[in-house]
């Protein structure tokens, strides 16, 4: 089933079910929130979510198949514990601004987990994430990681290709602060750090696609072809914030743009090609 965005605020629903008094989220209000009667057909999920009251380790069970999970401010969740055990499937998770501290159990809690986006925390410890095998997305930015060896835990996510440790203490202006080329040399998978490309002229890891095209053009395509040509082709959220970027700065003396992605290894969650060139 095509799956809708939730826009709808947690807060506006609970004067219409009392039965979320109980620190849980009940099938029935799933439902209405998600506008479906099947639950587990839902694959993304955005809302709202305090575990200081509620409990969100059943989300997992109503939702078998969910693969997205967006939590909005402002969401309060301490420990990824509080998530529960049962998100086997999810691959990409949001965690902005939650106050999260405690990643314990990361790897068996989340084993399919490829992007994970949690800025503006307060995590010091990697460690939980040295099991996470399919992790290719990191976004560390804003937290409170300062130490040497939670930057190399990350070694062992094979996969790990994308990471920003921006404004951690670890890489903070400091006598002891961890050089950029330090952590490359710890994480040599890393094709972007910090939002920068650890290789001259690249956006990513995997087959070079070269994109050269007319700005004006694209912005005169009809969006059905624009969605048609770039159906098959599939990027990471963070190589189309850099796409959008790289955009952005073209210079007013030309209308071309030149974007380069890498298709080898991403995962398939963006179909809103338009944004490319929104």
């Amino acid at each position: 089933m095509a799956v809708p965005r939730l826009p709808v605020e947690l807060a506006q629903q609970q004067s219409e079910y009392e039965e979320l008094s109980a620190p849980s989220f009940h099938p029935e209000f799933l439902r209405h929130y998600c506008g479906t009667e099947e639950l587990e057909e839902v694959t993304y999920l955005e809302m709202q979510v305090d575990s200081a009251w509620q409990s969100a380790e059943l989300l997992g069970l109503h939702l078998p198949k969910l693969l997205q999970l967006k939590l909005t401010n402002p969401s309060s969740i301490l420990s990824l514990r509080d998530l529960g055990s049962s998100l086997k499937q999810l691959e990409i998770l949001w965690m902005s601004r939650c106050a999260l501290q405690d990643l314990g159990g990361a790897s068996a809690l989340l084993p399919s987990l490829r992007e994970f986006y949690l800025p503006f925390n307060d995590v010091a410890d990697l460690m939980p994430l040295s099991g996470c095998e399919r992790l290719e997305v990191l976004d560390l930015e804003r937290n409170l990681v300062s130490d040497l060896e939670d930057v190399r835990a990350l070694s062992n996510c094979p996969l790990l290709r994308e990471l920003n440790l921006s404004g951690n203490p670890v890489v903070q202006p400091a006598p002891k602060a961890l050089p950029r080329e330090r952590i490359l040399e710890l994480l040599p998978s890393l094709s972007v750090l910090d939002d920068v490309p650890t290789k001259p002229g690249t956006l990513g890891v995997g087959v070079d696609f070269l994109l050269e095209c007319s700005v004006s053009s694209f912005q005169s395509w009809p969006l059905g072809e624009l969605d048609s040509w770039i159906q098959d082709k599939v990027f990471s959220r963070r190589e189309v914030e850099m796409a959008e970027m790289a955009s952005s700065l073209q210079s007013e003396a030309s209308n071309t743009v030149a974007v380069q992605f890498h298709l080898d290894n991403c995962p398939k969650t963006l179909t809103e090609a338009s944004l490319l060139f929104a």
